[in-house]
């Protein structure tokens, strides 16, 4: 049973006392660790935030007041501190995964490169295999977004005919590109 903090023992904790101290440590340490492990199920980590709890009473005497509830203050202050730490663990194994992720990543680099530009190379050869006009009015639609009016007033053709390049070239670009549709879901797949 856990003798109560009276009146006496706070203004013996304020001035300093360190046997007043000592005594809450030993009554209180084993009732914090406890606290804390139900809330981080890890004895060492429990043990260090009661450990920083009574430190911080200590650190802190003077602000208390001559009526203070140290039981709840105690409670509290070790609450706050399983918070914390779990906050942190979760950041912690949050930023360990995505390490692993990266360290993954950064194994299948060589691969992934050359996946990418064996694709990039295939469709632009596509593209350039494409008739002049329709390579420029896909090109046009494509990397520089613009609208089919647009192109229609910049080549003075019409819309249909833009409409008829573009599908033209979308027929040609799947035709080529089919064996590297396998690469691009996988690639796919991979960034997932």
């Amino acid at each position: 049973m856990i003798k109560p903090i009276g009146n006496k023992e706070v203004l013996d904790l304020k001035e300093g006392c360190k046997v007043t101290f000592e005594q809450i440590f030993h009554d209180y340490f084993p009732r914090l660790v406890n606290f804390a492990y139900s809330y981080i199920s890890d004895w060492e980590e429990a043990r260090n935030i009661a450990q920083e709890v009574l430190l911080t009473l200590w650190r802190k005497r003077e602000e208390l007041d001559d009526h203070s509830n140290i039981n709840g203050y105690l409670l509290t202050l070790t609450r706050n501190q399983c918070l914390n730490y779990l906050k942190s663990f979760h950041h912690k194994v949050r930023r360990s995964a995505e390490l692993e992720l990266n360290q993954q990543a950064l194994q299948h680099i060589d691969e992934n490169w050359l996946t990418f530009q064996e694709l990039e190379d295939a469709i632009q050869a596509a593209i350039d295999s494409l008739p002049a006009q329709c390579r420029q009015v896909f090109r046009m639609s494509r990397f520089q977004h613009l609208s089919h009016r647009e192109i229609a007033d910049q080549l003075n053709i019409s819309q249909k005919t833009v409409e008829n390049h573009i599908g033209k070239a979308l027929s040609v670009l799947r035709h080529k590109l089919k064996p590297y549709m396998g690469m691009v879901i996988l690639l796919l797949e991979q960034e997932l």
